[in-house]
């Protein structure tokens, strides 16, 4: 599954956004996610949507967040550690 990232109006680059938490029984929570791909790691489309998830994870409050839990079946997480 490639997601065109371009093509996506939610991942349009720009100031990152808090995007929705999916919740227990959602499909996507169950599906298969997928590795990126070089060219996608490397791309400004995944580099907005890593920014946006830490926005999301920082509103949630939370340590981390991965794709699926956003909608977005890939293998992809963001962590945050705070040291105290």
């Amino acid at each position: 599954m490639n997601i065109d990232w371009s093509a996506t109006s939610a991942y349009d680059l720009g100031k990152p956004m808090i995007l929705k938490i999916r919740q227990v029984g959602e499909l996507v929570l169950r599906q298969k996610s997928r590795p990126l791909s070089v060219e996608e790691i490397s791309s400004q489309y995944v580099r907005h949507l890593i920014e946006s998830m830490r926005e999301t994870m920082h509103d949630a409050p939370g340590v981390g967040l991965a794709a699926p839990q956003i909608g977005i079946p890939l293998e992809l997480v963001v962590i945050e550690a705070r040291c105290l």
